[in-house]
């Protein structure tokens, strides 16, 4: 069978426990460098470029945000992002909790402190966020016409019960 296209996620899929890339894996998709491999995650943008090019594979485009942002190099190829009255909503119901929300857009990741939810994730995915509160986030992203592409929301269990 002659494969036109790979595609893969990427946590959970190619990283190790220390969420990093072995030398077997690197290898193993360097072997197959004739067909285009395609990373598909969750995460930003520049959560992924870094192991495209532990590839050695700059050349093939990136679906980050679970298809929310496809990138072909700096060209967006199709961009989905939540309104941001939805993202208001979200901001003012969590207001009261301890619930923590990463807001991202493209390659922009936002976060109201450095508590142990974005210290977990910065470590999960090798990037530091932007610390600034949600509404000033959401007032910024007003302003310039921009909306989420992911809404993080992380914390205990019985703070997302009904």
């Amino acid at each position: 069978m002659d494969y036109k296209l790979i595609c893969t996620d990427i946590d959970g899929t190619l990283l190790n426990k220390d969420r990093e890339l072995s030398e077997l894996t690197i290898s193993e998709v360097q072997r197959i460098t004739d067909i285009p491999f395609v990373l598909i995650s969750s995460r930003m943008p520049k959560a992924i470029r870094h192991l495209q090019h532990q590839f050695n594979n700059v050349n093939t485009p990136i679906i980050a945000y679970n298809g929310g942002l496809v990138l072909g190099g700096d060209t967006i190829l199709h961009s989905s992002v939540i309104d941001n009255t939805v993202l208001s909503a979200i901001i003012n119901e969590s207001a009261t909790t301890d619930i923590h929300l990463s807001l991202y857009h493209a390659d922009e990741w936002y976060v109201p402190s450095m508590d142990y939810w974005a210290k977990r994730e910065s470590n999960n995915t090798k990037i530091i966020p932007i610390v600034k509160s949600n509404k000033v986030v959401l007032e910024k992203w007003e302003k310039e016409a921009k909306g989420a592409h992911k809404i993080m929301c992380m914390g205990n269990e019985n703070e997302f019960s009904a």
